[in-house]
């Protein structure tokens, strides 16, 4: 079968930055006290169902991610370019950040401590504003897509896991005053936005203002949403503003907290996804009249899967409750992995993997991204 340039450098993708993965587990290998937040979870009120569902990523997949679990399955092209791309998106935009003032920090590193555990982030981008002499935090995402541009860019929504990442960077400069030794204050944190770019039109939306603010001994993610509204081809565009009080800070530290014990004690944490399947998810779908009283049945008696495990790299080992093994078994299994990769490659295309690593440019994360 003759393949094609596309093929080839498609698969070439694949196998690289699945090469890279086993390396940090020889290399990098993560830690059970540390977290990220990109993967930071918390219940969260859905306004429109009145229900509490979890957003962010499984606790369970938190988990094997810590434990240096080699995933059953590679990132497609697809999803590798997709993320690489949202980083080229995000270096654009703080590029042209530049053209408004002169003074702009990126990825600025925050480690926010909680009991025994730790939330290593990195903040996108803080612009100072020299008019109101504020530093105001940029947090960038990327989509793609007729809905994306449809709900988030021209409809002024946002997702819930977006403010809660960049909840925890507003928490940890306002009331850990994390920023100081980059000689930002406390008082000195203006305004913290999700900017939203498409992939597709370039188009940006801002209409989506995070803070967080102490309500007795507990901080909440306040969102301040500008929702854009259109009722009918023919009306004009009713703007709706918005203000939800729906994450915990405190409870996303508690469901890091609660990995962290599951990893202590040697046992599993909850698959929350899976869990809630038959549960929340299923009535919240009732409510929003996305299923029938008989789908709802048909799909409790068909035990399926939620979307998010049907894309979760461990969802082999979830579903049979396997517990992971030890980091040496891991890495001993990595070394032997990287060393079929690299004759599948040299046999593909010549060239040995090393000699990619010296002249191809660093990325966050070589071709994919985790944070």
């Amino acid at each position: 079968m003759h393949l094609t340039y596309r093929d080839k450098m498609n698969n070439a993708v694949v196998l690289y930055d699945f090469y890279k993965k086993l390396q940090r587990i020889i290399s990098k290998p993560r830690k059970i006290e540390a977290f990220w937040p990109s993967e930071a979870s918390a219940d969260y009120y859905e306004r429109e169902t009145e229900t509490i569902r979890t957003i962010g990523k499984c606790q369970r997949a938190i988990f094997y991610s810590q434990h240096n679990v080699i995933p059953t399955t590679a990132n497609g092209y697809l999803s590798i370019k997709r993320m690489k791309l949202g980083d080229l998106v995000e270096a654009n935009e703080i590029h042209y950040g530049h053209l408004m003032s002169t003074k702009i920090l990126s990825q600025i590193p925050l480690q926010i401590k909680y009991d025994n555990i730790v939330i290593n982030g990195k903040i996108d981008e803080i612009v100072f504003d020299n008019l109101r002499s504020l530093y105001d935090l940029i947090e960038h995402k990327s989509g793609y897509g007729w809905n994306f541009e449809k709900d988030i860019i021209a409809g002024g929504t946002y997702k819930p896991e977006h403010a809660m990442q960049i909840g925890l960077y507003i928490y940890g400069g306002k009331f850990q005053n994390l920023l100081a030794p980059f000689g930002i204050e406390a008082n000195q944190i203006g305004t913290s936005v999700i900017l939203y770019t498409s992939r597709g039109n370039c188009e940006n939306a801002d209409d989506v203002i995070v803070d967080v603010e102490q309500v007795g001994i507990t901080h909440q993610i306040k969102v301040y949403a500008r929702r854009k509204i259109k009722k009918g081809k023919d009306n004009p565009i009713e703007i709706k503003d918005t203000v939800d009080h729906l994450i915990n800070i405190e409870n996303i530290f508690t469901k890091c907290k609660h990995i962290y014990d599951c990893s202590v004690k040697g046992v599993l944490p909850e698959n929350d996804f899976a869990a809630e399947w038959n549960k929340t998810y299923l009535n919240s779908m009732l409510k929003r009249k996305k299923i029938s009283d008989a789908d709802k049945l048909n799909i409790s008696s068909e035990k399926k899967i939620p979307w998010q495990c049907s894309y979760c790299q461990y969802h082999e080992m979830c579903i049979k409750n396997e517990y992971p093994k030890t980091l040496e078994e891991y890495q001993k299994e990595a070394t032997v992995r990287m060393e079929d990769i690299k004759i599948s490659y040299k046999d593909q295309y010549g060239i040995d993997l090393q000699d990619i690593d010296n002249v191809l440019p660093e990325s966050k994360d070589a071709v994919s991204t985790t944070e």
